[in-house]
């Protein structure tokens, strides 16, 4: 798949953190699954749908940096060349964007994420100004301000005045890899604290920019280099979900001959170095613990966790050129497919794509394995 390939170069100017990997202790309740006892299974792809979405002069895009599915419309956030976020239907008709990047009232100086909640409100990251914006109803016209006071890598909004606050840092690096802002009074708690000062932690390479994982309203966050996968409560408490179990995490002296060293991290296909891509729907949890670029995902069966398998979709014509798992609707997993001569093959044989070519936006395409 050139499509995941390319991403997975792309991904080399994003930059996070790491430390030191102590265990720690599970709770009860939490889920374990032993990645290294999984099977690679061949299942069938089923129900797969192509969505294009729509081309416009005023919604041309340059980059799917993030797509979120939420309240029945699909948000893609462009952040590296249009710096604006469109909304589509679900059928893929254009509805909406917000295309605010300046110095001016509502506009940002540096898009670095976007959320949306329950009632269709739109938060971007201003990470320049050391805050959020929120959108009211997607309207860019109505909009509110909100001061977070600290540089932050990532964000999400779990209610009105709470939000989940990734990579906090300042000049002397990283802060909190998670904190808590709650934006009635400014406060910030402290959810998971640094906790490794001997690694230039913000110079090793992640896989990927965002690590807090939306599925309508639940949210998901792995702690790097750890087995451990997060839920959040609505009061933004943090809930261990899955002890992804491993013998190939890599250890503290890897790390750091990683720092600063991006190619390193490139070449390096020995061990688990980000889990990513951590989406639900209402069968199964699905993950990628990153080893090397591939089209290879686990699947973590809600009523049957001990029956977790790991899937390919490389040898899948259906999902040709995808790029890797972006956001989830209720039961189907989303990717995005660029157009190229490949595609051709595809066009054929799907009514969905006719008309597409080279000046076209990109394709929305939703799956599921089969159980």
């Amino acid at each position: 798949m050139k499509q995941l390939l390319s991403y997975f170069f792309l991904s080399t100017i994003f930059f996070s953190t790491a430390f030191t990997p102590i265990e720690k202790q599970a709770a009860e309740n939490t889920k374990v699954v032993n990645y290294d006892n999984t099977d690679l299974q061949k299942v069938e792809i089923k129900d797969v749908q192509y969505i294009p979405l729509e081309t416009m002069d005023q919604s041309l895009i340059g980059e799917t940096n993030k797509v979120l599915y939420r309240n029945g419309l699909f948000y893609v956030m462009d952040k590296s060349k249009s710096k604006t976020i469109f909304t589509f239907d679900d059928k893929g008709n254009f509805r909406s964007s917000i295309a605010k990047s300046g110095n001016g009232p509502g506009e940002y100086v540096e898009l670095t994420d976007m959320d949306v909640d329950a009632a269709g409100n739109v938060y971007v990251a201003d990470n320049a100004n050391k805050r959020l914006i929120k959108y009211i109803k997607g309207n860019s016209k109505q909009f509110e301000i909100i001061p977070v006071g600290v540089h932050f890598l990532g964000f999400a909004c779990l209610q009105d005045t709470k939000f989940i606050l990734s990579d906090v840092f300042g000049q002397k690096g990283q802060r909190q890899k998670l904190a808590l802002l709650d934006a009635t009074d400014g406060s910030l708690k402290t959810l998971l604290a640094v906790t490794t000062n001997d690694i230039d932690e913000i110079s090793i390479l992640r896989m990927s920019p965002y690590p807090l994982y939306r599925s309508a309203d639940a949210l998901y966050y792995n702690e790097r280099f750890m087995p451990m996968i997060y839920t959040f409560n609505k009061e933004g408490d943090l809930q261990q979900d899955i002890n992804l179990e491993s013998n190939r995490y890599i250890p503290h002296s890897e790390l750091k001959s990683l720092a600063g060293n991006p190619m390193k991290y490139i070449k390096e296909h020995k061990y688990i170095k980000d889990i990513i891509s951590i989406y639900e729907t209402s069968d199964y949890l699905v993950c990628q613990p990153f080893i090397f670029p591939s089209a290879e995902y686990l699947i973590v069966p809600k009523d049957k966790t001990k029956k977790s398998y790991r899937i390919s979709l490389q040898d899948q014509p259906a999902l040709k050129n995808i790029s890797m798992i972006k956001a989830v609707t209720k039961n189907k997993l989303v990717s995005v497919m660029n157009y190229n001569e490949e595609s051709l093959i595809l066009q054929k044989k799907h009514a969905a794509l006719k008309g597409w070519n080279e000046d076209s936006n990109p394709v929305l395409v939703l799956f599921s394995p089969s159980n």
